[in-house]
């Protein structure tokens, strides 16, 4: 595919420091066994996530072999490669004369199953790593494999040390958390593993109070990415909702991070405090502009104030109704139009089959807005009186004059003159006379009608 991936595979972000800093921590190794090519994806920042940014390629082969399938930085802080190495490459669509066999892939005596090659690729001059070897029983070994600028380290040792229950290591742990220091892209790596293995060695479940205490005061680390390990360990419970509270991490300057406080808020345990805080929150321009925070508002919201769970549901349900009335086409089509200059409809009555969808369509020719709600049965003087009350209120308009209320089943929009709507909704299974209306001040006693519903 120009431009674009027929096979994207193996992609893998590079977390050593031998290759140049326009590499660490931001770019990504996207393999392409069809076109032969390793991408260089760019990660950059986008509001509270990531974006990709074209890198153009790491590397290109002309071999007709070559099908690099994987890419991982090594121990060596190089780029380590396995290529498929393989003549064909590409399962489908059959030439002609051949056949599809085993897998639906079309039988092709130029496979090749029995070779394959793996590239260890290196920076010129990059370092060695001062690293070769890690023993699970060397526990002072292990802080120091915390301490190493490529993750594969870091990761071995915090496993190997969760593993071998080395409790014994707070202390330095501790040390590592308390490290204020950043790199030249703003991380302390060492810092963030440190917090993790607490959490695996169980050192933040409320037994250890230094432990709390050190990753509570990790929520004001410098670095970001520390910030938000310690909103991801924290317990929780009252205690550590107060703590990101006070460290200010709902206003966080990095967005992930902030996203990352306020799922950790809506984990914890309701409180009406927390709540009003979290609806000043949802009105920030910043948080509902940005696509996860906004969201994770809301569920935040959800847990925090009463009722907002009821709500978000009933919204849900309402969408996912109203998504099922736009893949289902109508059983019947009706068109309602305005009477120009006469407060009137020009269909008095009409019917339709119970339980089928309907769609309306409502025209308005005349000089002045006008909307059209489709009432419960018996329910015309009740609607008519909220549609009077609703006048009177100045934010009437903003609700387009349509009382909420479950007497009204569907309606429109306040529609301008020569505009035109579609009201497709699904017909109330109960047969009888459903008033419709006009609910535009004083326009309902006079703008009315019937629908008939039938079997």
């Amino acid at each position: 595919m120009f431009n674009g991936f027929t096979a994207a595979a193996g992609h893998n972000l590079y977390t050593a420091r031998n290759f140049p800093e326009e590499y660490w921590n931001k770019v990504g190794f996207v393999n392409e066994p069809t076109g032969r090519v390793i991408h260089r994806a760019i990660l950059e920042p986008d509001g509270s996530g990531f974006k990709e940014k074209d890198g153009w390629n790491f590397l290109a082969s002309a071999d007709e072999w070559m099908g690099p399938v994987q890419s991982e930085v090594g121990p060596d802080g190089a780029l380590w490669v396995c290529d498929w190495y393989n003549f064909i490459i590409q399962h489908n669509p059959t030439p002609k004369g051949f056949q599809n066999g085993k897998g639906n892939a079309y039988i092709n005596p130029l496979r090749d199953r029995t070779h394959g090659r793996i590239y260890r690729i290196v920076y010129d001059g990059a370092k060695p790593s001062p690293i070769t070897q890690l023993d699970k029983n060397n526990a002072e070994g292990l802080v120091a494999g915390l301490q190493s600028d490529n993750m594969f380290w870091r990761t071995t040792a915090q496993r190997l040390i969760v593993e071998g229950g080395y409790k014994q290591l707070a202390p330095q742990l501790f040390g590592l958390i308390r490290d204020k220091s950043i790199d030249a892209i703003g991380i302390n790596a060492p810092a963030i593993h440190a917090l993790w293995t607490l959490n695996g060695l169980g050192l933040l479940d409320g037994s250890n109070a230094e432990a709390l205490a050190v990753a509570e005061d990790a929520l004001t680390h410098p670095s970001a990415g520390v910030r938000k390990a310690a909103l991801q360990v924290l317990p929780k419970n009252a205690q550590s909702m107060a703590a990101i509270q006070k460290a200010g991490l709902l206003n966080d300057i990095n967005l992930n991070t902030r996203l990352a406080a306020i799922l950790a808020i809506a984990d914890m345990p309701a409180s009406e405090a927390m709540g009003s805080v979290l609806l000043e929150a949802q009105k920030v321009p910043q948080n509902a502009n940005d696509y996860w925070i906004s969201r994770a508002v809301k569920v935040a919201i959800a847990t925090h104030v009463k009722g907002a769970l009821e709500e978000m549901r009933a919204a849900n349900e309402k969408a996912a109704t109203q998504r099922d009335l736009a893949r289902t086409r109508p059983d019947q089509t009706v068109k309602i139009a305005v009477v120009k200059n006469a407060m009137k409809y020009d269909t008095k009555t009409f019917a339709v089959k119970a339980g089928s969808m309907v769609e309306i369509e409502f025209t308005n020719p005349d000089f002045m807005q006008h909307n059209l709600l489709i009432l419960l049965k018996g329910s015309l003087d009740k609607v008519g009186a909220a549609a009077d009350k609703l006048a009177q209120d100045p934010k009437g308009i903003d609700q387009n004059y349509v009382p909420k209320m479950p007497e009204v089943l569907f309606s429109t929009k306040l529609i301008n003159p020569e505009e035109t709507v579609k009201l497709k909704f699904r017909v109330p299974a109960a047969e009888g006379d459903y008033p419709f209306i006009c609910s535009f001040p004083g326009h309902w006693r006079i703008m009315n009608g019937i629908m008939k519903v039938v079997k």
